[in-house]
């Protein structure tokens, strides 16, 4: 009603007002004429006032009362004018009548509806709190501190006394936390870290400023003569950033080196010339928001292909706790699609960047010793480590190099359900999987994102290093990185395998079945559900009658864990091991919990016209 009431009521304005003015069929066609004309003019300019005028310099709110008053006065210039009319027709009208009555109470009821409007909260501001960002625990004890409103969107800043925010819409765009490091200033570093060779980057390329932390960590690398263009198709978004947060992103728009561009990523990309960039970075809105997946579509990375230099890198952000698996292998394969040098790196605690080279990139180890002085100066960084499990400071050669997740020939080996292009735009609505956000949000949807990934073992990796990762650093570096994705459940490496030395030492059935069951729970945090179910198969080999009620629970607790979202593989693998062991109490157990949930599923399914 609140739509439809006052759309009807628009609507019918116009033949209304004509039927009113034509009183003969002689006039109808030179006064319907004129007032169409009138119409569409002040329908394009009050259009064009409003967004780009009244909005940005009052505010919705204001704007609104500015426009109800403009009706009011524009309603009784017409009513004055057609009681003229009637006086110079010599028609008597009846303030009593039914349209004298409307016509005397209608201005004041719009009159006082005006003044209630305008004195009121601003209908703004209420609905950022209320309805949008506002009532997000994430923002924790920030307050809502400044609102900037255009035609395109409306930009706020949330500040407290840990952290300040920034976004648009219903969509946090950058937290910075002002006691602890940044996750968008260190994303600025990653594609200096791992720039190829022993030069600096000349030209960089910003696309999506958000909160510019991660540009303005570029600058920290740039020659003087060196340039750095930042693009972003929010006016509002680019005078936020710039004027709140100068103090986290190194003075970026204070910086001669930097050109800010009012333009539309796809759009500037298309337009740039050939080889233009050395550096080309993304800090874009989530992958899954509005008209966001045009900056992850194929056509879009060929684009980037064409305006990077030979030895340049491009970095796209892959942010896991707002994308479902296959949302995560979509993203991953396309960008792989057009860059077979493409690497996976940690940035986060679920935060992950997607590094791509046109060519072979050589990772001169010296160089990136160098570079990590320059990364220990970002705020907060040095003597920070990734957890409090890692023995390095993220700022070290180890620290790095931990956080690389992802190689390519690792990615090579992953099957997406698709890559996206513009043509699809599959990765806006759905990948095949998005069912899973009704159940996981946030932190709980970030550890099945990262299942889907693969760790590539450092000393396959170690041939892009020069010189080449020797084998003692290699070690460390799995230890390491198995340490900085402890949110993951990732086993470290050494206690993997020293589990499994230990079952293949073991004797007696008894104890190979304990220690195989041992390397599935590993494995099952982790979330490799094929490898966890491989070792309880193992398990039953050695003792097919295990009964203990302790692994009993074991691998029940291994069905059940994430059982909505690995329903299929648990099915395929239970099916798998009643075959090969009938009758044995554990595989009894597995099946008795995946009934359980089956049965579940079906009585909330039952409550839904549509499950």
């Amino acid at each position: 009603l609140c739509i439809f009431i006052p759309v009807a009521l628009m609507g019918t304005g116009l033949p209304a007002l004509i039927a009113v003015a034509a009183r003969s069929a002689s006039t109808l066609r030179p006064v319907s004429g004129r007032l169409v004309f009138w119409n569409t003019l002040g329908s394009s300019l009050g259009g064009f006032l409003a967004g780009y005028v009244f909005l940005h310099r009052l505010g919705l709110h204001a704007t609104l009362v500015l426009l109800g008053a403009g009706s009011l006065v524009l309603s009784g210039a017409c009513l004055l004018k057609a009681r003229a009319l009637q006086q110079a027709g010599g028609e008597a009208s009846s303030p009593r009548s039914r349209g004298g009555i409307f016509a005397a109470v209608a201005p004041l009821l719009g009159l006082a509806s005006v003044l209630y409007f305008s004195f009121s909260e601003d209908i703004t501001r209420q609905t950022i709190l209320e309805d949008g960002y506002g009532k997000n625990p994430a923002r924790g004890e920030t307050g809502l501190v400044e609102i900037n409103e255009g035609p395109l969107t409306t930009s706020w800043i949330f500040d407290g006394p840990d952290s300040i925010q920034v976004g648009a819409g219903h969509v946090s765009l950058a937290v910075t936390y002002k006691k602890y490091w940044s996750t968008q200033a260190i994303q600025g570093h990653v594609p200096m870290l791992f720039y190829p060779g022993t030069g600096r980057p000349g030209d960089c390329l910003g696309i999506c400023l958000g909160s510019g932390q991660s540009f303005g960590a570029l600058l920290m690398y740039l020659p003087e003569d060196g340039r750095l263009d930042v693009v972003d198709i929010s006016e509002e978004m680019i005078e936020l950033s710039l004027r709140n947060y100068g103090e986290y992103n190194h003075g970026l728009g204070k910086d001669g080196r930097v050109r800010v561009h009012l333009d539309d990523g796809r759009h500037y990309v298309d337009r740039a010339s050939a080889s233009s960039y050395d550096i080309i970075s993304m800090e874009p809105p989530p992958p899954t928001a509005d008209g966001v997946c045009s900056l992850y579509s194929r056509e879009f990375y060929s684009g980037v292909r064409r305006i990077l230099r030979p030895g340049g890198v491009f970095m796209q952000w892959l942010p896991l706790y707002r994308i479902t698996p296959a949302d995560t292998l979509g993203i991953v394969k396309t960008q792989a699609a057009e860059f077979p040098f493409t690497f996976v790196v940690k940035v986060g605690r679920d935060d992950f960047m997607v590094l791509s080279y046109p060519s072979r990139p050589q990772f001169e180890l010296e160089a990136l010793r160098q570079r990590c002085r320059t990364f220990a100066r970002e705020n907060k960084i040095s003597g920070s480590r990734w957890t409090t499990l890692c023995r390095h400071e993220m700022s070290s050669l180890e620290g790095v190099l931990s956080t690389v997740v992802m190689g390519p020939e690792e990615i090579s080996g992953l099957k997406a359900p698709m890559l996206y292009e513009d043509d699809t735009q599959r990765l806006s609505y759905s990948s095949g999987d998005r069912e899973l956000l009704r159940l996981y949000r946030g932190p709980a949807l970030s550890p099945l994102a990262f299942a889907a990934l693969r760790l590539s073992p450092f000393s396959s990796l170690s041939a892009y290093f020069n010189p080449p990762l020797d084998a003692a650093l290699a070690g460390e570096l799995e230890r390491e990185r198995a340490r900085a994705l402890a949110f993951f459940r990732v086993p470290d490496p050494a206690h993997l395998a020293s589990q499994v030395q230990a079952y293949t030492r073991s004797v007696t059935g008894v104890e190979r079945a304990a220690r195989a069951i041992a390397v599935a729970a590993r494995y099952d945090a982790a979330l490799k559900k094929e490898a966890a179910f491989e070792w309880i198969g193992k398990a039953l080999d050695n003792l097919p009658g295990a009964a203990q009620p302790v692994q009993q629970r074991r691998v029940r607790e291994m069905v059940r864990n994430r059982i909505a979202v690995y329903y299929a593989v648990t099915e395929k693998w239970i099916k798998a091991l009643e075959k090969g062991h009938p009758g044995s109490p554990l595989v009894v157990a597995m099946r008795a919990e995946l009934e359980g949930y089956k049965r579940r599923a079906a009585a909330k399914n039952a409550r839904y016209l549509f499950p």
